[in-house]
């Protein structure tokens, strides 16, 4: 239903004039009217692919309706099932479920970017930052700021490690270890693939830099559908919980050292993940500390190759097996050739400088403009605009740059390219309107190889479809992740292509409407439309001095502009 229509019911029910409203779902939706009473003839819809349950959203919006302010106490929602009862688990999922979540509908376009450059005070990055997609990293940034000066701080207050003896080149041992801890954390990483890491294995954890000796731990629960996988696991020296017992904590299958023979009985609360405290964690806690301090340790506690059938593993395995050897072996060739006793000492001092220099790089990557969700897309469609020559390598706005920003209404770039070509020049004001009904047109079902054009059509049709065919190409050279046949589909729709010729040739309503199966409403809106966007070409054609083609586009707005598609609103003030 178009709208003038729509705004008449609208005025009748509100009126009272109409008792009953029977309406479809996008209707009952769009309706601005409140109600007594609101009935769902069914709770299922089609969504153009399959039918489907109402979700939480659209259900809540349709009954909402229901109850009058300053009339009605409450609101009545009727569900007629007539033979088929929903099932109380679908009635709960619609009514009760969770609603769908809140996605930014931000999106950067060409034509934004253009007008954002010529404004001085205000960036492209900053209309980013103010984007519902960055609202949770921007309220994070006094936080990381506040880390980031904290870290600086610590760094600028550490001394550089040396070594009182000079019998060792800290730089070269510290980058020798570094170097292997790399290689052993990728090699520990394929330990989530062997059969033996199940729940009850107990591990070692060991990291020369965080543990002082080393921790044996329970694995309770394996995650492979994190990436990367996760181990829930009961180390002996746990984190306390809030009632002073043992906890389970994630871990990541590099932090894990050897796997030992022991195996525990773990509960099945536990191997679910749903349970990480409690009398069973505490149980298997104080079975690892007895397990650690019993003289038969040594013994109960020997390792097991993970490994021993490696020929299941890829060869990726066996390179970076390789590659951990020569690097362990380097390590510790730097370790003899020092000699120093202190050695130990400063690879720990010059392991908490790494630290700190790493955090304080990537909490500065963290707050940058680099580290917004669209820079990549911002970043390649400037690329897109320079090579199209619309702004030069400073980023200002060159002449077809000027000209885009001026179009809103249809796609901008297609656009621009068919003005400076000459396309739209060498056309008749009816052709040059027939030609901007195909970017103007919504309709997303319809494509140029569903239609039969007339001759006289034809021609300009395939000069759309070249057009917008060279834009997708320069687009994709630049980085942009589009497909070049759905880009010309979702930016060209001929649906009121012929339609709309007819109309600029005065052609009756009701004998257009022939033409076409697209409904009324959608002609109209159509129509509408391409009146800004003649407006749009005549603005165009004044800042690049063609008075041709602002003669054209004044003409074909007068030739469209007629009859009940510009009709007053019915609304009465």
């Amino acid at each position: 239903m178009f709208y003038p229509p729509l705004q008449m019911v609208e005025i009748m029910f509100g009126r009272g004039l109409i008792r009953v409203l029977f309406a479809t779902e996008t209707f009952a939706m769009g309706v601005n009217m409140p109600a007594r009473t609101v009935v769902f003839s069914n709770l299922r819809k089609h969504d153009g692919i399959k039918f489907r349950d109402l979700r939480p959203g659209e259900y809540t919006q349709m009954s909402g309706r229901a109850g009058r302010r300053g009339k009605d106490p409450v609101g009545t929602v009727i569900v007629n099932c007539n033979s088929d009862i929903p099932e109380a688990s679908t009635l709960n999922a619609v009514i009760l479920g969770t609603p769908t979540k809140l996605e930014s509908q931000f999106r950067l376009t060409f034509n934004m970017i253009l007008n954002l450059l010529r404004i001085e005070d205000l960036k492209v990055e900053e209309m980013m930052k103010r984007s519902f997609a960055e609202s949770v990293g921007q309220r994070m940034l006094p936080k990381q700021q506040a880390l980031l000066d904290h870290s600086a701080s610590l760094l600028a207050a550490l001394k550089p490690p040396t070594c009182p003896n000079k019998m060792c080149d800290i730089p070269a041992m510290y980058e020798a270890f570094a170097s292997y801890q790399r290689l052993e954390k990728r090699y520990r990483g394929y330990l989530i693939d062997t059969p033996l890491m199940r729940p009850g294995r107990v591990v070692l954890l060991e990291h020369p830099m965080k543990y002082p000796a080393p921790t044996y731990a329970v694995i309770i629960s394996v995650n492979t559908t994190t990436t990367p996988a996760r181990l829930l696991a009961v180390p002996a020296h746990s984190c306390s919980n809030s009632d002073g017992g043992a906890c389970a904590v994630w871990i990541k299958p590099s932090a894990v050292a050897s796997l030992t023979k022991m195996i525990m009985q773990v509960e099945l609360g536990l191997v679910s993940g749903l349970v990480r405290e409690g009398a069973m964690v505490d149980k298997l806690a104080t079975q690892l500390h007895s397990l650690a301090s019993r003289k038969t340790a040594a013994t109960n506690l020997a390792t097991v190759d993970p490994f021993s059938n490696a020929k299941q593993l890829p060869i990726e395995f066996h390179e970076l097996e390789t590659e951990r050897e020569t690097a362990r072996a380097r390590f510790d060739a730097e370790v003899r050739a020092s000699s120093c006793p202190l050695a130990q000492c400063h690879l720990r001092a010059a392991h908490t400088a790494a630290a700190l220099r790493s955090r304080s790089t990537r909490l500065g990557a963290a707050i940058s403009d680099g580290a917004l969700q669209l820079m990549p897309d911002f970043q390649a469609r400037i690329s897109v605009l320079r090579t199209l020559r619309y702004i030069d390598d400073e980023n200002a706005v060159l002449l077809k740059g000027r000209v885009a920003r001026e179009i809103n209404t249809v796609d901008s770039l297609i656009a621009t390219e068919l003005i400076f070509d000459n396309v739209i020049t060498e056309l008749d004001p009816t052709e040059m309107v027939a030609l901007l009904s195909v970017l103007v047109f919504q309709e997303k079902n319809t494509d140029s190889t569903n239609f039969d054009f007339p001759p006289r059509l034809q021609p300009i049709a395939d000069a759309l479809v070249n057009t917008a065919v060279a834009v997708a190409k320069a687009q994709q050279k630049c980085g942009m992740q589009i497909d070049e046949r759905d880009y010309v589909k979702s930016a060209l729709h001929f649906g009121v292509f012929e339609v709309v010729y007819e109309w600029a040739r005065q052609t009756p309503f009701r004998d257009i409407c022939r033409l076409t199966e697209v409904q009324e409403g959608s002609i109209v809106r159509c129509i509408t439309r391409l009146d800004e966007s003649c407006k749009e070409i005549r603005n165009a054609a004044r800042i690049i001095g063609d008075p041709v083609l602002f003669a054209k586009s004044e003409e074909g707005s007068r030739l469209i502009k007629r009859d009940i598609v510009f009709a007053s609103s019915l609304y009465v003030a």
